[in-house]
């Protein structure tokens, strides 16, 4: 018996040993590996540019915002910026091209407003970017340097391509891409999942390919008899038109990511070789599709600074110096699709759903997005001058919850409305909701000088110290604008009391509201 335990014992010693080599030998791996690596959390600016061949450079800075920095993206982040691009061109030959911020967003930067394009890359050529900034970092006043090096592609041909099959094995021929509208019938359900595959022409210098689809968003649009809407319409209400409130691209939208594909060789197949997307992702209509040869530069963005966002075991890797994000030369080729069907649901009308729909779960009411809320005035005006009385707003309610208050506003322009008799006599709360929020924005938008009820609500809106429904909508108002506060002059002292009464802080705001107010001393707002 004691034998047998000891020659037991010693096999046990002995395959312990075996098993021990052969983790070692083997290299197994397992989750006791993944540890995060301890990075320091990037607190600088993020750089996010382009060349383009054929086109100029364009690049975007943002710094890392406070969570009580509110407002302050829409301004410049900088006191002072130097952004510049070096390289050969195809129309200047060897310079270095100033960049200037561009209309509207100054924290990007492109070819000067005033002037044609200049500066366009060439396909294979190198160029570096270098930008200085000075800037508050944390409440201090520092000057960075960011520089970057960006090749351009030599080679990129979207050659082909061959449409989704009713088949399981797609026999349908390859159609030339001779850059003109090429047609094909829509595939429904459940076909729709097949894709269209273009057959791609590329070299070495390509080390990636970001797809994006440019649509006509008032005239395309897109079939409800997809698996998408098939899978999810148990959840939800057909309208009249037959739309499920389901929608592949954003219909306030004119472009959309079509995703990107790094280069990578898997058992002799690359990556590359062949673009596809399902059928169902590309609307009804003209549309094109860009595909964009990328430099290693982008590659790395996407799959490290990209993915270190999502896991934090990924360490980030940018071809900035001194900084974090990309700047990146491309090559770019284009496939144009018309596609064909009886029955699909125009852009304009999702648009419109999407706008009046409310959404008890997410707590969405209706004109609750920026890009709805822009076009207002023209979709209930629409609405109210298509046959719908205004005893329908206001003695059913119809779509009131959405459009009462503009209606009603729009009276304003030619009448006092709301104070003549028949109208003083409609006690309705709701009522008189809609008719407040109306004198509101009619008084907001006129910038408060056209009424003299007006005079009573600049007072409520601007000069009360605090937050309250009038000075709340007119934030944002501004929002909606991008707080433009030299085209709209009442933005300013909107921001100054903002600021004040919401406590924020932030020195890029209190650059905006002190250069604003050295320009306005004589504002209410500047002298509390």
């Amino acid at each position: 018996m004691a034998r047998q335990r000891a020659i037991e014992n010693k096999l046990i010693c002995f395959l312990s040993s075996v098993f021990c080599f052969l983790l070692a030998a083997c290299d197994w791996h397992g989750p006791w590996e993944y540890y995060p690596e301890e990075t320091e959390v990037y607190q600088g600016v993020y750089t996010h540019g382009y060349i383009i061949a054929g086109r100029s450079a364009h690049v975007c800075f943002s710094k890392v915002y406070e969570l009580d920095e509110a407002s302050a993206e829409n301004f410049a982040f900088y006191d002072s910026a130097s952004v510049t691009v070096s390289g050969k061109f195809a129309d200047i030959g060897e310079a270095e091209w100033s960049l200037f911020p561009v209309a509207g967003k100054p924290n990007c930067f492109g070819e000067s407003s005033d002037e044609l394009a200049f500066g366009l890359g060439i396909a294979g050529e190198s160029y570096t970017m270098n930008a200085t900034f000075k800037w508050d970092s944390s409440g201090h006043k520092v000057t960075s340097t960011y520089k970057a090096v960006a090749k351009i592609p030599t080679k990129i041909s979207a050659n082909s391509v061959q449409g989704p099959s009713t088949k399981l094995k797609n026999d349908n021929p390859h159609v030339k891409n001779n850059h003109e509208y090429i047609d094909f019938d829509f595939v429904e359900y459940p076909n729709d999942m097949y894709t269209y595959n273009i057959g791609m022409d590329y070299d070495e210098s390509v080390h990636g390919i970001l797809m994006t689809l440019r649509y006509d968003n008032i005239n395309d649009g897109e079939s409800q008899k997809t698996t998408i809407v098939n899978m999810l319409s148990a959840f939800t209400d057909a309208d009249s038109m037959g739309y499920y409130g389901i929608s592949m691209k954003f219909p306030d939208e004119t472009t959309a990511s079509m995703g990107f594909t790094a280069r990578m060789k898997i058992g002799g197949y690359n990556s590359l070789d062949t673009m596809a997307f399902p059928g169902f992702t590309l609307p009804i209509g003209k549309s094109v599709v860009y595909f964009y040869a990328t430099d290693q530069a982008y590659a790395d963005y996407e799959e490290k600074v990209l993915g270190a966002l999502e896991d934090p075991r990924v360490v980030p890797v940018s071809n900035v110096e001194n900084g974090m994000g990309v700047f990146s030369g491309m090559l770019m080729d284009s496939l144009l699709f018309d596609i064909h069907t009886d029955e699909y649901i125009k852009y304009d009308h999702m648009f419109y759903s999407q706008c009046f729909h409310k959404d008890d779960i997410m707590e969405l009411e209706p004109f609750d997005t920026k890009s709805c809320r822009l076009v207002r005035d023209s979709i209930c005006l629409d609405l109210a001058t298509g046959g719908v009385s205004l005893y329908n707003y206001y003695g059913t309610y119809s779509y009131s919850d959405g459009c009462a208050s503009t209606i009603l506003k729009m009276f304003l322009d030619e009448y006092d409305y709301l104070n003549n008799n028949w109208m003083s006599d409609y006690s309705e709360k709701k009522f008189q909701k809609y008719a407040d929020e109306a004198w509101n924005m009619y008084c907001i938008e006129h910038n408060f000088t056209t009424k003299s009820a007006c005079a009573s609500i600049k007072e409520t809106c601007l000069e009360s110290d605090e937050k309250n429904d009038c000075n709340k909508l007119l934030w944002e108002w501004c929002s909606d604008r991008d707080w433009d506060i030299e085209t709209y002059e009442q933005c300013g002292p909107a921001l100054v009391n903002r600021i004040k009464i919401e406590k924020l802080k932030s020195p890029i705001l209190d650059r905006v509201v002190s250069a604003w107010c050295k320009e306005h001393p004589e504002n209410k707002a500047c002298k509390k």
